[in-house]
């Protein structure tokens, strides 16, 4: 073999009694460690929350990069589906402004909450299941929530109810489409009574409610890598099981590799809440530079 590969008997021995060195071993208990949460989870993480993990698992302190690197080279990537979103247009009863003006950070806990619903549809089946969800944009903590067969005011008033136990009487404003549920005098009058201010995004304009959107995303995509859903029972059987990995399991970039219960255990405890500055949304920037440069192009040609 050694004269096959032209090497000498000598440099083929050294090579196979070459001790293994520290990072080698590092590299090895990192991977596996890293294969197990991947397993575990269905592939859900990428490297960012891999790197979190696999931390928080050998209280080590391991750069995203070296995870990263290990993650590509190892043929380990996370799962995603693509997104679909539906509206349909609906006569309200009463409108508000919106004030929340797409001004989605929050100095504290209860300052500003969202809401909405969606939908999730069985794989396999003609069925679904609606998902009435309350977050605080302070920390993305989904303060309330509710599953139902039917999208109906029983279900807003589920995850209302819930959310309330996390409302201790401050001035907060409740930010929301123009969607049935939000737009009735009498969910108007019940948001008045308990001391919010009502927000409603404009027509059409899903952006105005972004955070939820986003989140709503990120729990569907996540429970269909994460369980093996097949009937209505078993979605209503995972999803306080899922909630529970969100809150307490998931971290998040954006607060620094912590979770939202994390989060808001330290800001309630605080004096001064710590600030999270949203980062710029590259993606988005660019949108709305096109969007400008076409209507600028449209002004032009019109003259």
């Amino acid at each position: 073999m050694c004269g096959f590969f032209e090497i000498s008997r000598a440099a083929y021995y050294k090579w196979i009694n070459k001790p293994i060195n520290k990072r080698e071993l590092e590299n090895k208990e990192v991977l596996d460690t890293i294969y197990t949460i991947h397993e575990e989870l269905n592939g859900l993480y990428g490297s960012y929350r891999m790197t979190i993990e696999v931390n928080n698992r050998l209280k080590a302190n391991y750069n995203v990069k070296r995870i990263a690197r290990l993650m590509c080279i190892n043929e380990i990537y996370s799962v995603m589906r693509n997104k679909k979103r539906k509206w349909k247009r609906s006569t309200p009863e009463v409108t508000a402004e919106n004030k929340l003006a797409r001004e989605f950070e929050a100095t504290r806990p209860n300052e500003k909450w969202c809401t909405d619903v969606t939908e999730y549809k069985i794989p396999g089946t003609a069925k679904k299941v609606y998902i009435s969800t309350i977050i605080d944009l302070y920390d993305r903590y989904p303060i309330g929530y509710s599953l139902s067969l039917r999208n109906d005011t029983s279900l807003f008033q589920k995850s209302y109810e819930m959310a309330l136990e996390n409302h201790y009487g401050e001035s907060t404003l409740f930010h929301s489409d123009r969607g049935a549920l939000y737009t009735r005098k009498v969910v108007g009058q019940q948001l008045k009574e308990d001391n919010f201010i009502q927000s409603m995004s404009r027509v059409g304009c899903c952006i105005d409610n972004g955070p939820m959107e986003g989140f709503q995303g990120i729990i569907k995509d996540e429970i269909a890598i994460l369980y093996d859903i097949n009937s209505v029972e078993s979605f209503f059987e995972i999803f306080d099981e899922y909630m529970y990995f969100y809150i307490h399991k998931r971290p998040q970039k954006r607060y620094k590799g912590q979770t939202p219960h994390q989060v808001r255990t330290n800001a309630l405890q605080a004096n001064k809440p710590e600030q999270y500055p949203i980062p710029t949304n590259l993606k988005i920037e660019r949108y709305w530079d096109e969007i400008k440069s076409k209507q600028s192009k449209s002004l032009i040609t019109n003259v």
